[in-house]
């Protein structure tokens, strides 16, 4: 099976996307997928764009994507289909596209199937994240003729929550037919068995301070700050507590209470970054995200191979990763801290129902939220897309 993997960027280089796109094409490689890969596409530079952009931004005030202009997406496609030609005349036949996202292939013309996997779509994005408030009409306008034109153009999509297929169907009437949910894998190292998730659960009840984790690049829509007073609300328990803030520090002027410590951006593609990672998820009793907008933040399988429970909201995609009191709990975005910090205390007092958590949070990564389960799953469905075409 030869799969042309196309992304607008260099889907080797870790740094994009979090490093998404490159841990996407080593999990189909590890399945036996043939993968050829097309990225590094060149942006269109139109002076009429760029004077859209301006004068939508500096005179008016308003949010602008030029990026999902036609001509600068129609631009993407030409590159897209000339690589393809060239692939196809240097090697084996490709049986089909498959893209992280929609807009590189918005406005190819091809003959090949196209196969999307993708954890949003640009109708749930509008005025949910902050980017995507207070949009110029023409990027809205493109925004969704880009997203139509590409779902409708796909053969089989993939969204990563359900929260994102349900908008697929109702924003742009996909057939649900179409669609396979299939959850991203962790971007770090996993392998812990029950046994090693029994001794952190003794490690993390035994530590004389109970230690709240968030990673998360952006202060705001992470809920850094509603995660402080979390711990203050579990400090006023007689809960002997700290927090961990990493990704991320607290915008100027803002004051913390000790025991909450801000590290900035840590990096895994170095050893040093990566060990200071595992340290964090290993000593953490709770992994807290209080974010206020979410597609499917990979930080929570992440958690989940540590055997970490979460506490997160009810928002976006989450629900579709984090099993509501199963492998962790999701509360309302009005939520008050204080229902965080009880149910962190009832987890404290209760040292079986926090180990049930923990375990059930390590099944789920093992059966569904690593790498090796997402190429599987994928790899199925290629395989039969593959199969069904040649029936016909």
């Amino acid at each position: 099976m030869r799969i042309a993997y196309v992304t607008s960027y260099d889907s080797l280089d870790v740094t994009k996307w979090s490093g998404t796109g490159y841990y996407i094409s080593k999990a189909l490689e590890d399945q036996g997928v043939d993968l050829v890969r097309i990225g590094g596409l060149q942006n269109q530079k139109n002076p009429l764009n760029v004077a859209r952009y301006l004068w939508n931004t500096k005179i008016r005030g308003l949010r602008d994507h030029p990026h999902r202009d036609p001509g600068f997406l129609k631009h993407y496609a030409t590159q897209v289909s000339r690589k393809l030609d060239q692939a196809r005349r240097s090697g084996p036949p490709i049986d089909a596209i498959l893209v992280p996202g929609i807009l590189p292939i918005a406005y190819l013309e091809t003959d090949l199937p196209i196969v999307v996997w993708t954890d949003c779509t640009f109708a749930s994005l509008l005025n949910y994240y902050a980017a995507w408030t207070n949009l110029s009409s023409r990027t809205i306008r493109d925004g969704h003729e880009a997203d139509r034109r590409g779902l409708q153009r796909a053969k089989v999509l993939i969204f990563t929550s359900q929260w994102a297929a349900d908008s697929a169907i109702h924003d742009y009437g996909c057939d649900p037919s179409r669609i396979h949910i299939v959850a991203l894998g962790a971007n770090v190292e996993g392998g812990r068995t029950p046994s090693d998730i029994d001794r952190l659960v003794r490690s993390r009840l035994a530590q004389p301070e109970t230690k709240l984790l968030l990673s998360g690049v952006n202060w705001q829509r992470k809920g850094c700050a509603f995660a402080v007073r979390v711990l203050e609300a579990l400090r006023a328990r007689g809960v002997s507590a700290s927090l961990d803030i990493v990704g991320c520090q607290a915008p100027e002027g803002v004051g913390l209470p000790v025991g909450v410590r801000t590290h900035g951006f840590v990096s895994k593609s170095s050893i040093e970054g990566r060990s200071k990672i595992d340290k964090f998820f290993n000593e953490a009793s709770f992994f807290v995200l209080p974010t206020v907008a979410e597609c499917t933040a990979v930080v929570f399988n992440e958690a989940a191979s540590f055997g970490l429970p979460v506490f997160s909201t009810l928002t976006g995609g989450v629900a579709s990763i984090v099993k509501h009191q199963q492998t962790g709990f999701l509360f309302p975005i009005e939520s008050d801290p204080d229902q965080w910090a009880e149910r962190m205390a009832s987890l404290l007092r209760h040292p079986d129902e926090y180990r049930r958590v923990s375990l059930a949070a390590l099944k789920e990564y093992d059966e569904r939220l690593n790498w090796a389960a997402a190429g599987r799953q994928v790899a199925t469905i290629l395989s039969s897309m593959q199969s069904g075409a040649r029936a016909t």
